[in-house]
């Protein structure tokens, strides 16, 4: 009996001697896939089992259980990322994934990591944002970033809430500043740590 999975793989772990973890994020989840040579000789099966690799690999039965048999590079989004800063957004891109995909939730994330992939090489940014804005949401946290969230108002903004969801006006901000933070202060904190 013969399987495939693709996916996205997240990070590369040693395990035991001459072996590797892969952490792969499919459309089904998250998945662990042990492989028993962690040096592969020829450079497609390098390529297709490097971090952030998007590859099939295929499952053989031995002895009652499914281990992995070979893999084929499908696409790795390092080609097409030309800029420092779409380099920088993916490497950002896996780190989160890592630190916030449930497992059980996975499933639900990779359509928004895979559309962020095909977005970082043109615009990097704006991938990041998006996928931001979703693990925020998945997370129960709504954030409204691109005006204020009483009045809607996308000039003047002032303050960020947490209470409130995202930014606020000067005049819906009011006097009463408690847990908000002036913007820009954020902005001072934000060159402080270029």
């Amino acid at each position: 009996m013969k399987s495939s999975t693709t996916g996205y793989i997240l990070q590369v772990s040693p395990y035991k001697e001459r072996q590797a973890a892969l952490l792969v994020l499919t459309p089904n989840g998250k998945q662990t896939i042990f492989i028993p040579n962690a040096q592969p000789k020829h450079s497609a099966a390098v390529a297709a089992l490097s971090r952030g690799a998007y590859s099939t690999f295929y499952f053989q039965e031995k002895r009652g259980r499914m281990t992995f048999s070979d893999v084929t590079l499908l696409h790795h989004p390092l080609g097409s990322l030309t800029s420092i800063q779409s380099l920088l957004g993916f490497e950002v891109l896996l780190e989160l994934t890592i630190k916030y995909v449930q497992e059980e939730e996975a499933s639900l994330y990779f359509p928004s990591f895979h559309q962020a992939v095909q977005t970082m090489g043109h615009q990097p940014l704006v991938a990041l944002n998006e996928y931001y804005r979703f693990l925020v949401e998945r997370n129960g946290i709504p954030l409204t970033l691109d005006a204020c969230v009483r009045c809607h108002n996308k000039k003047y903004i002032y303050t960020l809430s947490i209470q409130e969801g995202g930014f606020l006006c000067k005049t819906c901000a009011g006097e009463d500043l408690v847990d908000k933070v002036p913007v820009d202060q954020l902005v001072r904190v934000a060159l402080r740590n270029i």
